[in-house]
């Protein structure tokens, strides 16, 4: 293409000196008074300088006109990698690549190879019969592997492993695509039909489309993982608190050690009654419905569920991360509980919640870390809970989280000194009573 526009322009800038110039040389000399030789060479060498300019001008028009089919195979190269990064599997991908080369080419046969299973496999395949797949442990496999990534039949390949590879396919020319470091697949093509060698152009814009290859399965293989991933925390979530989850897939720590913080217990007042008229898949659909409601109001209110224990409800205020108003934002999700549970059916429930200090740690059991918190504000949760029953109320809630959950108080009436089962001492609490 080169040759061919240099030829053009060799023969513009001969007539040009031979005979433009001359004519344009005397007639600036007589109405300048310059003398025409130095015209001459002036405009000789502007000439000269417009012809960089000039040939990145009419090289592509050349190209067109000359070479029309080597034009449309570059051209055809360009829009297979763009149809490269659009496509969403491998299938896909080695369908586009061989059509595209199989006519971009004009070969007498093309096969696009893949891995898989330990084997080279012909996912694409136009001409005559390919063999059906080569192992990994097969020589052809460790030629690709070890040998160089294009080997062709002219020049030949310089080792026997390469040539051996060509003979066994019966073609002319074989890149290997690689991915990650490693053979991913190899692109086996036979003769042109027009019988031209392939020149360094097409092998070079092969071995482009090739890399592009692997580059696209390495980014299937990095989204197949991804959406493993993504498909295995979906389900980790399930059994996970989202808050805890949050700061895990962020890698932050969850905080040990002493924390203030308010406990929040929620349980069912008479569930043994009404799970025993009631079939398996009802009372499990209840029970379900039950955990997800209560739940999801912990988690709108800024609360943390550490525990679910068939049908009570353990969640925590204030930790693993600083909540303001903790003591407010446990009662108003305790009156949340109330009035959702309550429209669930013939279902009482009942909600005990303690301000005070507790320990904050993972707990192992066997294999499995499970977050909680420890200490006495956690066994005066559980009992208020359970005295729910006694004072036969909504809730029941001890006197740091009735004085700082003001405006969440509202019908909270005050029991005073209260014996409390289990414990050794009273202990003011306030209760919303059920009307």
């Amino acid at each position: 293409g080169s040759a061919a526009t240099y030829t053009v322009l060799l023969v513009v800038v001969l007539t040009g000196v031979l005979w433009a110039v001359p004519a344009i040389a005397e007639a600036v000399s007589s109405s300048t008074g310059i003398e025409s030789t130095i015209t001459q060479m002036v405009l000789a060498f502007g000439l000269a300088l417009g012809l960089v300019r000039i040939h990145a001008w009419l090289r592509p028009g050349i190209d067109r006109v000359f070479f029309a089919d080597q034009v449309a195979f570059e051209r055809g190269m360009h829009e297979l990698m763009e149809e490269l990064s659009a496509c969403r599997n491998a299938e896909s991908l080695a369908r586009s690549a061989g059509e595209h080369l199989s006519q971009g080419m004009r070969v007498e046969s093309i096969a696009l190879f893949l891995e898989a299973d330990d084997a080279l496999v012909p996912v694409y395949a136009h001409g005559q019969a390919i063999p059906a797949s080569f192992p990994r442990k097969s020589a052809l496999f460790a030629a690709l592997e070890h040998g160089e990534t294009v080997l062709a039949d002219d020049p030949p390949a310089r080792d026997p492993f390469g040539r051996a590879v060509l003979e066994t396919l019966g073609v002319s020319l074989v890149i290997s695509i690689r991915s990650a470091g490693q053979v991913a697949g190899m692109i086996a093509l036979g003769p042109k039909r027009s019988g031209d060698v392939y020149t360094s152009t097409e092998t070079a814009l092969l071995g482009t489309v090739a890399d592009k290859i692997g580059t696209e399965l390495a980014r299937f293989d990095r989204d197949a993982r991804l959406e493993a991933s993504e498909r295995l925390q979906g389900r980790l979530r399930r059994y996970v608190d989202p808050h805890l989850a949050d700061r895990l897939d962020r890698d932050e720590q969850l905080d040990l050690g002493e924390r203030e913080v308010a406990i929040l217990f929620s349980d069912l007042r008479n569930y043994t009654e009404y799970a025993q008229d009631r079939a398996l898949d009802e009372l499990y659909a209840t029970v379900s419905a039950y955990a997800a409601s209560v739940s999801d109001v912990v988690h709108r209110h800024g609360g943390t569920v550490v525990d679910f224990a068939g049908d009570g409800v353990m969640a925590v205020f204030g930790a693993p991360a600083e909540l303001p108003n903790k003591e407010r934002a446990a009662v108003a999700a305790a009156r949340e509980i109330v009035s959702t549970v309550s429209r669930l059916g013939s279902l009482t429930p009942g909600v005990g919640i303690a301000t005070g200090p507790a320990y904050v740690a993972s707990v192992r059991g066997g294999s499995q870390l499970h977050w909680t918190a420890l200490g006495d504000t956690t066994n005066l949760a559980a009992r208020l809970q359970a005295q729910t029953r006694d004072e036969n109320a909504w809730i029941v809630v001890d006197a740091a989280t009735f004085e700082r959950a003001k405006d969440q108080t509202e019908g909270f009436q005050p029991l005073g000194e209260t014996a409390i089962r289990g414990r050794g001492r009273t202990a003011v609490l306030f209760a919303l009573p059920i009307t």
